[in-house]
């Protein structure tokens, strides 16, 4: 854990030192990033896993600036399946999520703070590995919300740092941390 830290400490210093100038003001942008999520609650009124609850996912994002401290975020993606020795497994099969994000950008630009909140939904199928229960399945709605922190090694491309709780319902909660890529761009230049 330690040496992760210190390579996404590292990546950071690296990146802040170059001189960047993210051009959030374009308006869109698009994100893809890894997901490593933790599950834990009930699905069809049954216990969750406790041996299967990570889950390695990737999301893509798109979202745009209304102004450059705030943006409207959506994202979607799923996980690969978890297995364990026995052979049980876990996934997510889906999930979406749409947020307002509000953003604090530092450093002429080259580092954005934000914070996220939103809805989100996912489905999710695992193995209880019992005779009498089996295999349970579930869609879940609810709140959503992190933070992050880009860091940008030009003026459109940047690197991601996020945490979330991704999905917090009634008797199921997904949560996490993410590490990913983000690039702005204007739709004008793209259209035309």
């Amino acid at each position: 854990m330690i040496k992760k830290a210190a390579w996404g400490l590292a990546t950071l210093v690296t990146l802040a030192s170059s001189p960047a100038l993210a051009e959030i003001d374009s308006g869109n942008y698009v994100g893809v990033s890894y997901y490593r999520e933790n599950v834990e609650g009930k699905l069809e009124g049954e216990n969750y896993p406790t041996d299967l609850n990570k889950l390695d996912s990737f999301h893509v994002r798109y979202g745009f600036f209304l102004a450059s401290f705030l943006a409207v975020e959506f994202h979607g993606g799923g996980s690969l399946p978890s297995y364990n020795s026995s052979g049980r497994s876990a996934v997510n099969n889906y999930f979406g999520a749409a947020f307002g994000r509000l953003n604090i950008p530092l450093t002429r630009k080259q580092i954005n703070l934000y914070a996220l909140g939103g809805i989100a939904t996912g489905s999710y199928t695992a193995d209880t590995g019992t005779q009498n229960v089996g295999e349970i399945s579930d869609t879940k709605t609810g709140t959503s919300f992190g933070v992050g922190i880009e860091v940008y090694s030009n003026k459109t491309t940047g690197m991601s740092f996020e945490f979330y709780r991704y999905l917090q319902a009634e008797d199921f909660r997904s949560d996490g941390a993410a590490i990913g890529f983000v690039h702005h761009f204007s739709l004008a230049k793209l259209l035309f």
